[in-house]
């Protein structure tokens, strides 16, 4: 609980000062290097929690809920700087809602992964220690 909770904070501030970077920059927010750092701050929880012992499915709703709070609070905060409002036409509550839905998925997949994988790396490096 406590990893997600921080990695909650870590996604809606990184949102933030990526909104800001962006607009400061003139680069394109939601690109390809902020997918990436995004997704391992969806792991991160996921991986805390697989190594607690806690298994895949905690891991994944550990990485749901981060994705959660990214596309909530991060989105909000991000669309409030400026470089994170969707265009006009996507803005229907029901367009917003996949998006959310969207997000979510991903972020339970990641979690699922890291859930999986975190055990099997840990056996096998206490394994070969």
């Amino acid at each position: 609980m406590r990893w997600t909770v921080i990695a909650s904070v870590v996604i809606v501030v990184f949102d933030g000062v990526a909104a800001l970077a962006a607009k400061a920059l003139s680069f394109e927010y939601g690109g390809f290097p902020g997918i990436l750092v995004s997704t391992a701050i969806y792991a991160m929880p996921a991986v805390m929690v697989a190594l607690g012992g806690q298994g895949a499915r905690s891991a994944s709703l550990a990485g749901a809920t981060v994705a959660f709070a990214d596309a909530t609070v991060g989105w909000a905060v991000s669309w409030l700087i400026g470089p994170g409002a969707p265009p006009a036409d996507s803005r229907s509550p029901e367009a917003l809602a996949l998006t959310v839905l969207f997000v979510v998925t991903v972020g339970a997949l990641v979690g699922l992964i890291a859930g999986l994988v975190t055990p099997l790396m840990a056996r096998k490096r206490s394994a070969g220690s």
